[in-house]
Order: C-alpha cells, then structure tokens, then sequence
C-alpha cells in the first residue's frame, strides 16, 4: 500500500488523542464507580438510624422523669398532711404512729429526690448525645452535596475534554485514506496500531529490533507501507 509520511503523521496523532479520549473515559468511569457518595450516603443513613434510637431513649428518660416527679410531689403532699395531723393530733398512739410514717415519707422522698437528680443528668447526657449525632448529620449531608457538585464538576470538564478530542478525531482522519484508516482501525482495535522507529526501537512495542528485522524494514520502498516485524503496528520511519 502506498502511503506518504503526511498521513503516517496524522494516523500518529489520531492514536495519540483516541488513547488520550479512552484514558478520559476510563477516568470517568472510576470517579462514578469510587464509591466515595455512597460511603457517605451510608453514613447518613446509620446517623439517621441513630438519631432514631437516640430520640426514642430521650423520650423514655423524659417520661421517667414525669413519673419521679410526681411521685415526689405525691410523697411531699402526703407530708404536709401528716404534719397537719400531727399538729392537730393530742393522742399520743396517733402522734407516735404519724411521726414514724413521716419518717418512712421523708426516707422515701430523699430517695426519690435522689433517683430524680440521677435521671435528671442522663436526661442531660441523652440530649447531649442527640445534639451532637443531629449536628453529625447536617455536616454529613453538606459533605454529600459537596461530594456530589464536585462529582458533577470533574464529570463535566472530563466531558468537556473527551468532546473536544472526539471532534479533533474526526477532523484528523478526514486527512487520510479510507483504505489506509481502516488498516488502522483494524490494528489499533487490537492494541497499538502506529509507532515510531527511532533508529532500531518501536515505539508501539518497545522493542529493539534485532539485524533481520531491520533488514526486513530496509527493504520496504519509503513510499510504501511498512510494519513492524515484532509487533505488527504500522511504522513512522
């Protein structure tokens, strides 16, 4: 096939920017598939999660609480009446049974009041906890959106850069042969298809080519097509 070193030049930089498209491509397809918005999304739905459980024990603590109160306010109005019987009574069997009640009512109110304070700082403690994992969660959320502007940003300047050596493509093999770019195609769906010989190097296959080889090469006219013995990919000599 008869060629000239025009279109061998073109044919170099059309595989030049079709593995430059290709690494673009596949650079895109990693950022889809690096899981890094999933990682998070997964964080916020175990955060989300414990929120949940974090309210439902708040709530708990609170009705809790709702019933230690009352049952301190219960024993203290119990007291005030004791003393009111107390005060009003003249016998001494009364008085001596109201005033060992009154005693088992303030033992039992101290009590309460102590089992109050208790739960007062759990219940503390649990809004804290609550607090915090909501605060956790807002900032995971913004950490999402972020991830995902970011995502759509690099997205788009990759396809930016892909389009434009896609167009770039066209242009170049519009300066070649149809028979000659089909050769191409055909060898460049297979691995390299156009290299350079650099004294005896390829550079589609990296070899150094041995004497018969480029004795082989040699022989080929200039203006004819000439491969490489090693590796098959056209040559720019």
């Amino acid at each position: 096939m008869k060629v000239n070193t025009s279109e061998l030049e073109t044919l170099f930089e059309i595989q030049r920017d079709i593995l430059a498209q290709r690494k673009l491509v596949a650079e895109a397809n990693e950022i889809r598939g690096g899981g890094e918005i999933d990682q998070v999304r997964d964080r916020i739905a175990t955060l989300s999660e414990a929120i949940s459980d974090q309210r439902l024990r708040d709530e708990e603590l609170e009705r809790d609480l709702k019933r230690l109160e009352n049952d301190v306010e219960l024993v203290e109005n119990r007291l005030i009446k004791d003393n009111q019987r107390l005060n009003e009574s003249s016998s001494s069997k009364d008085i001596a049974g109201i005033q060992v009640e009154i005693e088992s009512l303030k033992s039992r109110l101290s009590k309460l009041e102590d089992d109050e304070l208790e739960l007062m700082d759990q219940v503390e403690i649990s809004k804290a906890e609550l607090t915090r994992l909501q605060a956790e969660h807002l900032s995971a959320e913004a950490e999402l959106e972020a991830a995902k502007s970011d995502l759509q940003q690099k997205l788009a300047g990759l396809k930016q850069d892909s389009d434009r050596l896609i167009s770039e493509i066209q242009s170049l093999k519009t300066q070649v042969t149809g028979e000659l770019l089909e050769l191409f195609e055909a060898r460049l769906a297979k691995g390299i298809a156009i290299g350079r010989l650099t004294g005896s190097n390829c550079s589609a296959c990296n070899m150094s080519l041995n004497s018969t080889a480029m004795s082989e090469i040699s022989a080929v006219a200039e203006d004819e097509l000439c491969s490489c013995p090693e590796c098959g990919a056209i040559l720019v000599r």
